[in-house]
């Protein structure tokens, strides 16, 4: 580090993804984003690499970092026109000069606090420099396939999860392993966060820009891969996988049959969740062929949550909560079933995340109607809520968000619950997690 990044500055801790892009910049590259950790503008042109040009990023060494509530006191940091840009462990990375602090919007519809600054840090070898003579520069989604191994490559292994959700680790243990019996094979860590599709497109744009090189990129959608992928859950021997390679993915995901999986039911109040994870749990508990946990939603309240409220942040963090308890059920590989109201998209696919990461995450959305939901109120909570007695109500005063990526939709009006159990048993039996 050099004598320019200073540490008597206000600090802003930079993680995951924001740090990802820092390291990148420091790299050599021009992000197709001025934020750190940000991504395109729905509607940017991708295909034609505009915004990894330089033109489309002009004074690209002005960048912004999001403010985290209480990360930095914003007097100081407004005063003295500087901020140092640090890891977790607080090791100063860089520092943004000439500072200036913006309120906003963000997604959520949250005030965002941003900082913009000139860009200071230590000089680095440029992007380029990871290229061999002749060698063929690869960003990974997904392991190498056996016949890909087609002369001298350079294959970068990113710091995030894939698309896929296929961990950093895991990837990078994979590559290692087709790198360890072919020796045109070379494995770099690259500082890659994965985001959205034209995000990624535009990022490996910037990177291949930087590098002076094209980029062919290991997709996860490539057919050959998804069929090996199928092929391994089924605990079928897939085609094209190198044995150390499939040693190493089987390790972190065996077959659907032992593999730990997490069914959250999301509906609103009355909609027969908790009726329909109660007799999933029994059915797989009477088969015997699983460790199943249930987390209720009104049970988590009281045993996991009893100190949160019911506005959107108590809501938010209990939903998370249940999430984490989930995830370590799928990590052992058990089968976890959730029943909370669960009414926020982003908080559902934090959770949907955070098991993936671990195991298989099966979204049931119990799309049973208000009107229906209401007329049943064996609780007495939507009449609460209509008096305004209940305030935050979902469905009544505050949103439910309907899932559009649910794997299963179940509407519970006029059907048995037998009916609707076995759509949900039929869906975990088609693929593959229970006999």
């Amino acid at each position: 580090m050099t004598a320019a990044v200073r540490t008597t500055a206000p600090r802003i801790v930079v993680e995951g993804a924001a740090a990802a892009d820092l390291e990148l910049v420091r790299d050599g590259v021009r992000l197709p984003w001025r934020l750190l950790g940000g991504r395109v503008e729905p509607g940017t042109d991708v295909a034609g690499g505009r915004t990894a040009d330089p033109s489309a990023t002009a004074g690209a060494r002005r960048l912004t970092v999001e403010v985290a509530d209480g990360d930095v006191a914003l007097a100081p940091l407004v005063d003295s026109g500087r901020l140092v840009l640090t890891d977790a462990t607080c090791l100063p990375l860089a520092e943004l000069q000439r500072t200036e602090l913006e309120r906003g919007e963000g997604v959520d519809g949250r005030e965002r606090l941003t900082v913009s600054g000139e860009l200071v840090t230590d000089p680095r070898a440029p992007i380029a420099d990871w290229l061999h003579p002749g060698a063929t520069l690869v960003l990974a989604q997904r392991p190498l396939l056996a016949d890909e191994v087609t002369g001298p490559l350079v294959v970068l292994a990113p710091s995030s999860p894939t698309p896929q959700g296929i961990p950093a680790g895991v990837l990078r243990a994979a590559l290692l392993a087709t790198a360890a019996t072919h020796p045109d094979v070379t494995v770099v860590d690259a500082p890659v966060w994965w985001r959205d599709a034209d995000s990624d497109a535009a990022l490996v744009a910037a990177v291949a820009h930087s590098a002076g090189s094209p980029v062919r990129v290991l997709a996860h959608s490539d057919p050959a891969w998804l069929a090996a992928g199928a092929a391994l859950d089924r605990g079928l021997e897939p085609a094209g996988l190198h044995p150390a390679v499939r040693t190493v993915l089987l390790r972190w995901r065996p077959p659907r049959t032992r593999r730990g999986v997490v069914v959250l039911l999301t509906g609103l109040s009355g909609s027969g969740k908790s009726t329909l994870a109660s007799a999933l749990v029994e059915r797989i508990e009477s088969e015997g062929a699983r460790s199943v946990s249930l987390l209720d939603g009104d049970l988590v309240r009281r045993l996991l949550s009893s100190g949160l409220g019911f506005d959107r942040a108590g809501r938010d963090a209990n939903v998370l909560r249940i999430g984490f308890v989930a995830a370590e059920v799928a990590r052992h590989g058990g089968m976890a079933v959730c029943a909370p109201i669960a009414p926020f998209a982003q908080t559902r696919a934090e959770v949907r995340r955070m098991v993936s990461e671990v195991g298989d995450f099966v979204l049931v959305h119990v799309a049973t109607p208000l009107e229906v939901c209401e007329q049943r109120d064996r609780k007495g909570l939507y009449a609460q809520a209509r008096a305004g007695s209940l305030p935050e109500f979902t469905g009544i005063s505050s949103p439910y968000e309907a899932p559009v990526d649910a794997d299963v939709v179940v509407d519970t009006t006029g059907r048995s619950l037998e009916e609707s159990l076995e759509q949900i048993v039929e869906h975990l039996r088609d693929g593959g997690w229970i006999g």
